[in-house]
C-alpha cells in the first residue's frame, strides 16, 4: 500500500452532477492535482475565493521526492495543461455547459506555488454545498494507480448511499470514466475495469464486485455490489 503524508482533514467534496453528469479527460497526476486543489475549499468559503497550490506541500503529501527539482518543472506545465481542458456537464433542461476548472493560474516559479481561483460555472458543483453532494478524503485516491480508478470511486461513491447496487450501460461507463477508446469489452475488462476495482478495492472506504450482464452473446451493462469497508484505516 503506497503511504501519503496527507492532513487529515484533507476532504474532496463534489456536487454529484460534476460526477454523475460531466464528461472530462484527465491524466492520474491531473486528477490528483484538481481533487488536491478542491480539498482547499471550507464549507464556509466565497465562491470566487483564492487559493494556494504549493508544489512542495503536494509533493509532500502524495510522497512525491522532488530530486533535482523535476516535479516543480513538471507540476508548472501540468497546471498550465489544467488550464487548457474542458469539462462538459449535462445541466438539465437542454443545457450543456462547456468549461474549465479555473478562471486563473497565476505561477510563482521562485517560491514554487500558484494561486488559483476556481472557473465560474464549476464553483456551484464544488462551493456551498446543500444536497445531493459527495464527500470524501483525500486518502482514499492519492495512492490510487490508474487513473479510471478515480473515476470509477467517485462514481460508486456518488450512489452509494441510495443502493448497494448499481447498474450502468457500458456504453454510459465507458464515458462517465473516460475509458470510450476500449471499445471491446475484454480490453475494456483487463485495462479499465480490473485496475480500477483493484484501486478501489485496496485503497478506499468502499468494496465493489463488478457483475458483467450480457444481452443476448453481448456484454451491455455492468452491475456493482458496493459495500463500505476502510481499507486504509
Amino acid at each position: 500500500m503506497a503511504e501519503t503524508n496527507l492532513n487529515k482533514s484533507m476532504y474532496v467534496a463534489k456536487g454529484n452532477a460534476l460526477i454523475q453528469k460531466s464528461r472530462y479527460s484527465l491524466s492520474l497526476m491531473e486528477q490528483k492535482a484538481i481533487l488536491y486543489a478542491i480539498s482547499k475549499i471550507k464549507p464556509n468559503d466565497a465562491p470566487d475565493s483564492e487559493y494556494t497550490f504549493d508544489i512542495r506541500e503536494f509533493c509532500k503529501t502524495c510522497s512525491l521526492y522532488d530530486d533535482g527539482g523535476f516535479y516543480q518543472h513538471y507540476l508548472q506545465k501540468l497546471m498550465m495543461q489544467l488550464g487548457t481542458h474542458v469539462v462538459r456537464i449535462d445541466a438539465g433542461q437542454g443545457r450543456i455547459i462547456l468549461t474549465h476548472w479555473f478562471s486563473s493560474v497565476v505561477i510563482d516559479t521562485e517560491a514554487k506555488k500558484f494561486q488559483i481561483s476556481f472557473d465560474k460555472n464549476i464553483r456551484p458543483y464544488l462551493f456551498e454545498l446543500k444536497s445531493f453532494y459527495t464527500q470524501y478524503s483525500l486518502k482514499y485516491v492519492l495512492p490510487m494507480k490508474s487513473k479510471y480508478g478515480i473515476r470509477l470511486y467517485e462514481l460508486l461513491k456518488s450512489v452509494q448511499s441510495l443502493k448497494r447496487e448499481k447498474k450502468f450501460e457500458l456504453c454510459e461507463l465507458k464515458e462517465l470514466i473516460d475509458s470510450a477508446t476500449y471499445p471491446i469489452y475484454k480490453d475494456f475488462r483487463i485495462n479499465v475495469l480490473e485496475p480500477a476495482m483493484r484501486d478501489v478495492n485496496l485503497y478506499s472506504d468502499i468494496c465493489v464486485k463488478a457483475i458483467p450482464r450480457k444481452t443476448g452473446r453481448k456484454v451491455t451493462h455492468i452491475e456493482f455490489e458496493i459495500t463500505p469497508c476502510d481499507a486504509m484505516s
